[in-house]
């Protein structure tokens, strides 16, 4: 697998009335094209086709009141991706192996719920995940830790919400109920050489602590070549910060198939973010 970032810096501060955007693409090599025909998942009662590639949707529940749907992306080559209005959660990616076998390269929850209670931390079976893990969503408005839930903008001194460390002294990952806990508004789309779900949250102005009202749209794209396209948009009324991020685990042997300290990772980039 290769990821590669298409737009290498980081989104930070943005100014008034401003849009920033990047775009990441995560690239699959496969097993090969003849490989399609070996799994046929199930399309909802909406679906639109381009070719080989498809997108459809099926009801998967409801959070916070509202309707949540399970979007499938596919291709030519049987690579399946299913992405979540909740959250824009990235619940499963499908790719064939080298002998032809499909397996599931991202860990996830098989059902809503499981996603809402983890998201929101609570109390989980034994068996289960360790609360809060992110798995597959949107991160923002600011992805990672801000410390002392507080940041300086043009001489303003902003007080967030804190959400971790002892006493909460740090926001991680925008603060609680953010981007990863809310159901975003979802469009299916069909390009020229590939199937895209459009996914838009508006952040209300002071949500946490943050200025501004921000705007974003993130599209996720499946193409023929087996690439996985993750796009930001963000439109904002006031000067802000913003940092944006996928929180999908993989595991390139398949979900349950062990560790992963023996697999290699490439990053097609000129520069990168220590973390």
């Amino acid at each position: 697998m290769q990821i590669g970032f298409r737009s290498p810096s980081r989104l930070h501060t943005v100014a008034w009335a401003s849009v920033a955007i990047a775009t990441i693409a995560i690239v699959f090599a496969s097993g090969g094209s003849a490989l399609a025909a070996k799994h046929k998942a199930k399309h909802g009662k909406t679906g639109k086709s381009n070719g080989h590639l498809s997108i459809s949707k099926q009801s998967w529940g409801s959070a916070n009141g509202q309707a949540v749907d399970l979007y499938t992306l596919r291709n030519g080559h049987g690579m399946i991706v299913k992405i979540t209005n909740y959250g824009g959660v990235v619940q499963s990616i499908w790719v064939p192996d080298r002998s032809g076998a499909l397996k599931n390269v991202a860990l996830g929850f098989p059902k809503l719920s499981d996603y809402v209670n983890d998201f929101q931390n609570q109390p989980w079976p034994a068996a289960g995940g360790s609360g809060q893990t992110y798995f597959g969503a949107i991160i923002g408005r600011y992805a990672n830790r801000i410390a002392n839930h507080s940041f300086t903008l043009n001489g303003t001194t902003y007080q967030l919400v804190g959400n971790n460390g002892p006493n909460n002294v740090n926001t991680l990952h925008g603060g609680p109920d953010s981007y990863n806990t809310q159901v975003w508004s979802a469009t299916p789309e069909k390009l020229a050489n590939a199937v895209a779900l459009k996914l838009t949250y508006t952040d209300p102005n002071g949500k946490n602590g943050f200025p501004g009202t921000v705007t974003t749209t993130v599209t996720y794209t499946l193409n023929n070549s087996d690439a996985l396209g993750i796009g930001y948009k963000a439109t904002t009324t006031a000067p802000t910060v913003i940092n944006y991020t996928n929180h999908t685990y993989f595991n390139l042997a398949g979900e349950g198939s062990g560790t992963v300290y023996n697999q290699k990772l490439s990053i097609n980039s000129s520069t990168f973010q220590p973390t």
